[in-house]
């Protein structure tokens, strides 16, 4: 059953059909390369304070979003302090498909931070020792829930097409994945020869014309990290820290492909349908480690590495096809064809997964007690992603890792504006496109906007961040030469985030 699966995430995770993407997957590779970049590449949690200045705090300290990002900035509390930060995410995608247009919208409330820190400032002038302070944090990394739409009429092909292509050479005790439900649905049928024996390997269908094709991918679930940190600090210039990172992923996918309203008079079938559904959790540790050093009252420079993250994965999917033919009479079985369906069992299987290591610099500019200017660059090989299994050979998926991603450079800088005990935010962040084909562009820009109250022992916080990709192409199958029918996504994602803390 591993067909099945595979065949369903393969074009799942990232949405991506382009010539040049299947030109470097591998002929084996099963998929699992999507499952690395999509829990590999994350975002920048936070306070409603650092997301709203474009999550460029590496060099800034004093801030609980530190546990996760940057333990040295820990050094710079003195009092202790929690806060908790939940959030409102807005998704828009726009789909267009043979030029029909659609829309889907819809928005989800959830906590995207929850911090303390345990403060233990030491007040020595004899000693150079500072002291430090203790986090703890839960910060959300990747927010899965979307959902797109598309619907048109395809005037050059139904999946049925891409089913008979795939299918050609393959005995019928051989057939397996959605080919195999395809068969066992009357989708596709053998073809016989002139004294009607079957000719093993060869395939028709008795389906006319071309079909109205929609879909709805809905995803949901996310990722996110418990975090352990201790930062200390050294004559009020040097700080350093280091932290244990827990985290984890439930992730869900639900595809209702649809056929209907076939362009002939008698086409020989009503509509089709294909449900897929894959579930993958699972928990991952990795540790950070980073500094701080300020070599007057203006200037910070920050650093921090974060180690490859070591996953363990649980997958469950299944499919099922279900085709109505109203009373087709398919004389080869002699039998009168109706609501055919044709399920898959629940596959079930165990990877690993190994993401890249992480290094981030910073710089924080200080205008007097007015503000600041922070600006961070980020560092990520994505071809050092890694995939192992018990249960199946990961070399395929590996070899297309390391040809089809590349590294980035990702950039952050915010600033924040102070006046008495309010304060006004913005800021802006650049994510690089892990691919190497020149035709797939998925580099990610943010906009952020926020304000603040901060008061002796009470401080609230309010940022907004408004996210854009390039478009992206999603494609229901694709043949052989990497062509197929492919609808034009544009997503825009506005995420609200308030945070209220407290010192104690």
């Amino acid at each position: 059953m591993k067909e099945i699966i595979r065949l369903i995430f393969l074009s799942t995770a990232l949405l991506l059909t382009f010539a040049n993407v299947n030109a470097q997957v591998d002929e084996n590779a099963q998929g699992y390369f999507n499952d690395a970049l999509l829990f590999s590449r994350t975002v920048p949690g936070g306070t409603a304070r650092i997301q709203a200045i474009g999550g460029a705090q590496v060099a800034l300290g004093g801030d609980i979003s530190n546990i996760y990002s940057n333990p040295a900035g820990l050094g710079f509390f003195n009092r202790s302090q929690a806060s908790f930060s939940p959030s409102l995410k807005f998704y828009d995608n726009d789909a267009t498909y043979f030029g029909t247009a659609t829309n889907d919208s819809g928005s989800q409330l959830n906590f995207t931070n929850l911090g303390i820190v345990f403060s233990s400032p030491k007040f020595n002038d004899n000693s150079s020792w500072r002291g430090g302070s203790f986090g703890i944090s839960y910060t959300k990394i990747n927010n899965f829930n979307d959902q797109f739409t598309y619907e048109g009429a395809n005037p050059n092909t139904s999946i049925i097409d891409q089913f008979l292509e795939s299918a050609s050479g393959t005995f019928i005790n051989d057939l397996g994945g959605l080919n195999g439900l395809a068969y066992d649905a009357y989708l596709i049928n053998p073809e016989f020869d002139a004294n009607q024996n079957i000719i093993d390997g060869q395939y028709t269908s008795f389906v006319l014309g071309l079909p109205v094709q929609g879909e709805v991918v809905t995803t949901e679930g996310s990722q996110s990290q418990w975090s352990f940190s201790y930062g200390g600090n050294v004559a009020d210039r040097f700080y350093f820290g280091f932290g244990l990172g827990i985290a984890s992923v439930n992730y869900e996918q639900n595809k209702i492909y649809t056929e209907s309203e076939f362009d002939h008079p008698d086409p020989g079938i009503n509509d089709l349908s294909i449900r897929e559904t894959l579930k993958i959790d699972g928990t991952g540790i990795n540790a950070t480690v980073g500094f701080i050093y300020r070599p007057n009252d203006y200037i910070r420079i920050g650093g921090s590495l974060v180690t490859p993250t070591y996953y363990q994965f649980d997958e469950e999917s299944d499919a099922v096809i279900e085709a109505n033919y109203g009373g087709f009479f398919y004389e080869p079985d002699n039998k009168t064809l109706n609501n055919e369906r044709a399920e898959s069992d629940i596959f079930v299987s165990q990877y690993d997964l190994t993401t890249p290591l992480k290094l981030t610099g910073g710089l924080a500019f200080f205008i007097d007690k007015s503000g600041f200017i922070s600006a961070d660059v980020e560092y990520i090989d994505y071809s050092n992603n890694n995939l192992s299994s018990d249960n199946f050979s990961t070399t395929a998926d590996n070899r297309t890792i390391e040809a089809l991603y590349t590294s980035v450079v990702n950039f952050r800088v915010g600033g924040e504006y102070r006046y008495d005990v309010f304060r006004l935010r913005a800021g802006f962040g650049y994510y690089g496109d892990p691919h190497t084909a020149e035709d797939v562009d998925l580099s990610r820009t943010e906009f952020s906007v926020g304000a603040g109250l901060k008061l002796k022992n009470f401080y609230a916080d309010l940022g907004v961040i408004a996210s854009s990709s390039n478009t992206r192409n999603y494609s229901p199958y694709s043949f052989a030469d990497g062509t197929g029918p492919a609808s034009s996504i544009e997503t825009t994602n506005t995420n609200g985030v308030l945070t209220i803390g407290f010192n104690f």
